[in-house]
C-alpha cells in the first residue's frame, strides 16, 4: 500500500511539471464529516479544518442533484484517511477554507465525482488538472450521467 501511494504521488508530480503552477504533498489526514458534495472538514494536525476540493464545483444545497453528489463524496471520503495536495499560489479560499486535490489510495476524489457527474470541472481559478478535468466533464456530459441526466435544464 505503501509504494502504490507513492507511485501515485510521483505521478502527480511529474503532471505537475509539465504546467506552470506545481503541486505540493501535504500529508494524510482523518475525514471528520463532509459538508457538501466539494467540501469536507478534516482533523488538520490538532484542529478541524475544511477542505474545498480543487477543481471541482458541486450543487449548492438549493440546486438539482446537490443530495446526490453530497452523498457520492461521502460514499468515497467518509471516515477515511485522505492525502491532501495543494499548490503553492493558493492556500486558501475567501471563506477560509484548505484548497486541496483529495487523494485517497490512487483515487483522485475531484476527477471521480466529475467523471460520475457529481461535480462539475471548474475552470475559473487555474490548476494543474484543469485540462484533464475539463475532459472527464465532456464524457460525462456525452455519457448524461448524474447531474447531466438530473438537472439538465439546470445546467
Amino acid at each position: 500500500m505503501l509504494g502504490k501511494k507513492y507511485i501515485i504521488l510521483f505521478s502527480l508530480l511529474l503532471v505537475s511539471c509539465s504546467t506552470s503552477k506545481a503541486i505540493v504533498i501535504s500529508d494524510e489526514y482523518k475525514v471528520i464529516r463532509i459538508v457538501d458534495g466539494d467540501t469536507a472538514k478534516v482533523n488538520y494536525g490538532n484542529k478541524p479544518e475544511y477542505v474545498r476540493i480543487i477543481g471541482i464545483d458541486a450543487p449548492e444545497k438549493e440546486e438539482c442533484f446537490s443530495k446526490e453528489s453530497t452523498e457520492r463524496l461521502n460514499e468515497l471520503i467518509k471516515e477515511e484517511t485522505v492525502t491532501l495536495i495543494s499548490k503553492p499560489d493558493e492556500d486558501r479560499d475567501k471563506y477560509n477554507r484548505l484548497l486541496r486535490y483529495v487523494v485517497v489510495g490512487d483515487r483522485d476524489i475531484g476527477a471521480e465525482l466529475i467523471k460520475g457527474g457529481f461535480a462539475r470541472n471548474y475552470p475559473w481559478f487555474p490548476h494543474p488538472k484543469l485540462d484533464e478535468y475539463g475532459t472527464y466533464e465532456s464524457k460525462a456530459r456525452e455519457n448524461n450521467l448524474g447531474l447531466w441526466a438530473e438537472c439538465e435544464n439546470d445546467n
